[in-house]
């Protein structure tokens, strides 16, 4: 003999499943087919009461046990969250600082260092033309004293020697060290930097959407918003319509 038990369904079952198989098989093509689906309709809108009102003391005590208890656990979180959440904005916001603080220490260095190699090409190009200043005062000098010796020609194939170019030295600037400690790292945290969008003009964003430069999807339009202004306003509003929805009402 099996020891599994056969279950009996209650009456109240039986009377559910066969008004929902009949409901579904409901196909309604002349007046009195809408008259026996109304009537199904209230039946089962009937039973549907019967159902909740037998299950919603239960579920409701639930629900309330539930939400209860959801408060207790906030309720005691709640100090904790707001020390948790206090630590990590302070954190962040420490991090944030000291982060700054070492990228304008890099940016200094790097300044620095421009600034030196800057220093010696500089100093390699007054180099250059003083030695250019010098050759000139050379040839100057020159000339006067062959002149003096009556050797005009002489002098005027010095002056007019091409005037030397200015060339700097080849200068190797080695690099400063620009080397700076990253920020120290804390035992048991990590920071993460994220990137988040947000809309600085709304109607920006949605003009780019009706160029077609943007697709639709990155707005999601409010209905039920939309429709309230409508009925206020008594207006419609571009690009939308207004459209009849039929619904079933049980009159009781």
């Amino acid at each position: 003999m099996s020891s599994a038990m056969s279950v009996v369904p209650t009456h109240a079952e039986v009377t559910r499943d066969s008004l929902v198989q009949v409901a579904l098989q409901v196909v309604i093509a002349t007046q009195a087919d809408a008259e026996d689906a109304a009537s199904l309709l209230v039946g089962l809108i009937d039973l549907e009461k019967s159902i909740k009102a037998a299950h919603d003391p239960v579920v409701n005590a639930a629900k309330e046990a539930h939400n209860a208890a959801i408060a207790a656990r906030t309720e005691a979180l709640r100090p904790v969250t707001d020390a948790t959440s206090h630590l990590r904005g302070a954190m962040a916001s420490y991090q944030k600082k000291v982060e700054d603080e070492y990228r304008r220490e890099v940016e200094r260095k790097q300044r620095e260092a421009e600034a030196e190699a800057e220093r010696i090409r500089a100093a390699a190009r007054a180099e250059a033309e003083r030695k250019q200043a010098e050759e000139m005062e050379r040839r100057r000098v020159e000339a006067e004293a062959l002149r003096k010796l009556h050797a005009e020609k002489a002098a005027e194939a010095i002056e007019a020697e091409p005037v030397p170019e200015v060339i700097p030295d080849p200068v190797h600037v080695v690099p400063l060290p620009t080397y700076v400690p990253p920020p120290p790292k804390m035992d048991g945290v990590q920071f993460r930097t994220t990137r988040k969008p947000e809309i600085t003009s709304l109607r920006e964003l949605c003009a780019s959407i009706g160029r077609g430069d943007v697709p639709d999807y990155l707005v999601k339009a409010d209905m039920a918003q939309i429709g309230n202004w409508i009925k206020a306003n008594r207006k419609d509003l571009p690009g939308v319509r207004m459209v009849e929805v039929k619904r079933t009402v049980v009159k009781r």
